[in-house]
């Protein structure tokens, strides 16, 4: 297992996977909204994930949830980015999904695009390895898992100005 340097991503080398969670791509509809023009992420998080793909030679990436975030369906920037930036993904590697409490509909979203597997929230056990998102209960299995991973820890921007 590699924490790698200014990334919040986890590479496992003998699963040749990435582990990501909670991109909450949409979000900056939220901030729009409000008055707060932040651009679209999906692409700097396409860009970043396929850099450390190539640097890792992963062949596959795990999210743990959130890949979306309004609730309880999905809005028209997630409808045109969420497919985009999975199926560019999609191409260089498989894609497991693990269902987080912001990804109701995600699997319309995602219908069609090859290379991704759709976990329910309770997560998935690989080899000894356990994934779920963290707000709902894992399933049993994943507690004889030597290694667990959670999701569910929401991400932060911090804003600057003059004022401080």
């Amino acid at each position: 297992m590699k924490f790698l340097t200014d990334k919040p991503i986890v590479f496992l080398e003998d699963l040749k996977a990435i582990i990501i969670a909670d991109l909450h791509i949409g979000l900056e509809y939220e901030f729009y909204k409000s008055g707060i023009i932040v651009p679209s992420q999906a692409k700097k998080f396409e860009k970043e994930i396929k850099e450390v793909i190539s640097f890792t030679n992963a062949e596959k990436l795990i999210i743990l949830g959130d890949v979306k975030h309004n609730i309880p369906t999905f809005n028209w920037r997630e409808e045109k980015s969420i497919p985009a930036f999975l199926s560019a993904i999609s191409k260089e590697v498989t894609i497991d999904i693990v269902l987080g409490n912001h990804d109701g509909k995600l699997k319309q979203l995602v219908k069609g695009i090859g290379n991704i597997n759709v976990h329910s929230a309770k997560g998935f056990r690989e080899r000894n390895y356990g994934f779920f998102h963290g707000h709902a209960w894992p399933k049993k299995e994943l507690f004889f898992c030597k290694y667990l991973f959670m999701g569910h820890i929401h991400p932060s921007i911090e804003i600057r100005c003059s004022l401080g």
